[in-house]
């Protein structure tokens, strides 16, 4: 029992996610507690208050532990060494929160603890990648902060389950005492509801029941990743009821819009759509010679097989790099399998409960890496792909030596019926990359192709909503384009495009795209089958067997 808790841990620390969201908080965050304390500063509320409760502070120390603090803030809100301003706020805050043993104030411990989470958590720095893409980060501090969210709102709704708040008492003495200070316009009708102890009893109950309903939904979003879109939606607008009453009714601001930003951003699914980018395709070759053939056409290619998988399968590669990465960043991959023994293969197959149809079996493959814990993404997809079979699972680097102990190794997730017709689709996560052997040896090709650009497959409807269902991506003009800058094309046979492929290939995934950086050096060194039109330029065809696809080189 202990080493499974042990793993879990060890497996949540190492899970990331995209950066995104808590950037937007951090930002958001700064914007409102830079506006506070910039307020603060100018007007000496801070100083006035601590002169009246004859705390031992000097006005010197206090303003100038804001100075620091506003320069934190302006940092964290321009990305500008966000973790490390972050951390000196941490301390700056830490510092000043001694004034609440004389002021006690929420936001100052409030303050001290996001900071110290922020601190923790990588920020954008430096120039993006082409394309946009999002650099995934580590996911834990996002959940530790949504697990303090929770336990903010639980703690103020269990604070509140006492006889003088339920009662109404302490609502009915704030809000009379704030309708008769604040120029702010109340309706007659609301006047006269909290002018009672009844009236501002049910107020009461309603508050603890939509904090502590806040709180349980934000425990859900961490449990069930899953349903984290409707949880979310459910989240901010139960934080919006709470805060924005808060604001309007018992003077309660810079507090309440932190709260919801908090809320809001951690719990946001904006990232749908950039949690996935491509990671490597494959397909049966009949022959190691076809595959020795492409290193005559240009291609580095290596003399013995990188890995070797069960059912008598070896694997060779060829390696280039994402269209939006530089070089020397992730090695993307083409895969090309050869079975060396076709009736160990066969029974491998049915071992799994897959089918044996020679057609089946050698059909191509199409494999997309998640940006995050590929458990939670299984998590977030498992009843949409439900009737597909989709599944989780692990397989150790080393699954010869030893098959059983859970090492580190390859996860993926896959689904017993294909969501892309005859074209075997899944996802895979590598747990440790310094382990990964088929992207560990790029080498420039001679016919100077570098980078993916994309793939095309025969057009399938059923196949097309899955994969947007997939990626949370939609098909504009027969493409998608993902956020690592990579495309998946769908044509019809009947197409300019299509009608070089229908004809000859027994499967849908017809080609893949590559680029090279001078298509006249790759016409002299790649020897193409074909010169084609792809997207109004010519493209150089590389003909492989018929259940494998093409090749397909434009021009950068």
């Amino acid at each position: 029992m202990m080493t499974l808790i042990v793993n879990k841990f060890h497996r949540w620390l190492k899970s990331t996610s995209l950066r995104g969201t808590v950037d937007s908080f951090r930002i958001v965050f700064a914007a409102i507690w830079l506006i506070y304390d910039l307020l603060d500063i100018s007007l000496g509320e801070t100083v006035k208050i601590l002169w009246f409760y004859r705390g031992p502070f000097y006005s010197l120390s206090v303003i100038s532990s804001q100075v620091i603090l506003i320069f934190c803030e302006l940092g964290l809100l321009l990305g500008w060494r966000p973790r490390s301003l972050a951390f000196l706020a941490f301390l700056a805050f830490l510092a000043r929160s001694y004034e609440s043993c004389f002021v006690p104030l929420n936001d100052f411990f409030y303050f001290t603890v996001i900071a110290l989470i922020l601190s923790q958590c990588e920020g954008r720095r430096g120039k993006r990648s082409v394309g946009g893409t999002s650099k995934n980060v580590a996911a834990w501090p996002r959940d530790l902060l949504v697990a303090q969210t929770a336990w903010i709102y639980f703690a103020s709704a269990f604070l509140k389950l006492n006889p003088f708040f339920l009662s109404g008492g302490d609502l009915y003495v704030r809000q009379n005492y704030e309708v008769a200070v604040l120029p702010l316009y109340y309706p007659e009708f609301y006047r006269s509801w909290i002018s009672t102890l009844t009236g501002n009893g049910i107020l009461a109950g309603l508050a603890v029941t939509m904090e502590m309903s806040l709180a349980l939904i934000l425990l859900s979003w961490l449990l069930w990743p899953h349903r984290r879109h409707r949880l979310h939606v459910l989240a901010s607008c139960l934080a919006l009821g709470i805060h924005g009453y808060a604001a309007y009714n018992l003077n309660v601001f810079f507090f309440g819009a932190s709260m919801i930003a908090q809320v809001f951003f951690l719990t946001s699914t904006k990232d749908r759509g950039e949690s996935l980018e491509f990671d490597h395709c494959y397909q049966h070759i009949s022959s190691v010679e076809e595959y020795d053939q492409l290193g005559k056409r240009g291609f580095f290619v290596n003399e013995t097989p990188m890995v070797e998988h069960p059912g008598a399968l070896q694997c060779r590669f060829l390696r280039f790099h994402s269209a939006t990465q530089e070089l020397g960043e992730r090695v993307l991959y083409l895969e090309f399998i050869c079975n060396y023994d076709a009736e160990i293969y066969r029974q491998h197959r049915a071992s799994k409960g897959e089918s044996v149809d020679p057609h089946l079996m050698f059909e191509p493959g199409f494999s997309l890496r998640a940006k995050e814990s590929l458990e939670d993404f299984y998590k977030k997809k498992r009843d949409l792909f439900w009737d597909e079979g989709i599944k989780f699972f692990h397989r150790n680097y080393d699954w010869k030596a030893n098959p059983l102990d859970r090492l580190p190794g390859w996860n993926f997730v896959d689904f017993k019926k294909n969501i892309f017709p005859e074209i075997n689709v899944w996802l895979t996560e590598y747990e440790s990359v310094g382990k990964r052997q088929s992207g560990s040896d790029y080498r420039r090709h001679m016919n100077t192709c570098v980078h993916f650009k994309g793939f095309v497959w025969k057009k399938n409807d059923k196949g097309m909503k899955n994969m947007s269902s997939l990626m949370d991506l939609r098909f504009q003009d027969g493409k998608i384009l993902m956020k690592d800058g990579i495309s998946l094309w769908v044509t019809e046979p009947t197409s300019a495009l299509g009608k070089e492929f229908a004809g000859r290939k027994a499967y849908p995934f017809w080609a893949a795209v590559l680029t090279c950086s001078d298509f006249h050096a790759f016409k002299k060194e790649a020897s193409p089958d074909k010169i084609v039109e792809f997207e109004g330029r010519p493209a150089g065809l590389i003909q492989m067997g018929s259940r494998g696809w093409d090749i397909l080189v434009v021009e950068m």
